[in-house]
């Protein structure tokens, strides 16, 4: 009796790991988003808060963005653009790690509570850096991006998205002064990236790095920069596709989304 008992303990145990093995998934598949926002002007920045708090959630919704299946998980990254070259980067994930789940716990670990608590604490953190002088005497967009696409997952479908008027301004150029044409884009590339930046993000590429790219583009606080709106978006166009980042959309809000 004793026997037959340990041996249908025995086959209990081993039915129950092989449930456990039948519904832990064996890859789980990312995806990223990685937000960019613009903390070198104050009024700029409050555009863009008001947006995120307005917009975000609806957006969210029509892109999917943030949904999970079983076996998908989403990470959240918030970078500020300021005038310092730097990556400061701060991210939250949720993911649904398991199959054949309730639907209630599936919810439950798909919650995106952690996702908003993020937003809130880095736009709270973000809003005071627009009083720090040292972040808001220039901007240095390119390097922001570039290096943010290169610490990106290489597994995952990641999608950035960029909050800014997109006026470049730094020792390397300053667009409030000048917007170089189309022409000269293969010129100025290697000379607004950091040389060994733009290498790295170059074999990551070769890796197979891709992201889709959104471009918010906000109304600048200069009105002479905004008159010329249609240049500033048509050198980032181009000099995007000099990066052979060819998905690349521009918007005026988060409300724009077909």
């Amino acid at each position: 009796m004793r026997l037959l008992n340990l041996s249908i303990a025995i086959a209990f145990f081993i039915m129950l790991d092989g449930c456990n093995a039948l519904t832990e998934c064996e890859n789980v598949k990312p995806r990223e988003a990685i937000l960019l926002i613009d903390v070198t002007d104050k009024q700029l920045f409050d555009d863009i808060e008001a947006d995120l708090n307005a917009n975000l959630p609806t957006f969210m919704a029509k892109t999917g963005l943030g949904e999970i299946a079983p076996c998908e998980s989403f990470t959240l990254t918030l970078v500020p653009i300021s005038a310092r070259e730097g990556l400061q980067a701060a991210s939250e994930t949720i993911a649904i790690k398991r199959k054949g789940q309730s639907y209630q716990a599936e919810r439950q670990q798909a919650n995106p509570a952690p996702l908003v608590k993020l937003l809130k604490a880095q736009l709270a953190a973000f809003k005071a850096l627009t009083d720090d002088e040292t972040i808001t005497s220039g901007s240095s967009i390119a390097n922001v991006m570039v290096k943010a696409l290169t610490h990106a997952n290489l597994e995952a479908e990641t999608t950035l998205i960029i909050f800014s008027d997109m006026i470049e301004n730094n020792q390397y150029l300053n667009m409030y002064r000048n917007i170089p044409s189309a022409e000269n884009l293969a010129e100025v590339l290697p000379q607004l990236i950091d040389p060994l930046v733009l290498e790295e993000f170059q074999v990551r590429q070769r890796e197979g790095l891709d992201a889709n790219i959104i471009i918010v583009c906000k109304d600048s606080p200069n009105v002479k920069v905004n008159a010329r709106q249609r240049e500033v978006k048509s050198f980032w166009a181009g000099l995007l596709a000099e990066m052979r980042l060819r998905n690349v959309q521009f918007m005026d809000n988060l409300t724009n989304i077909n």
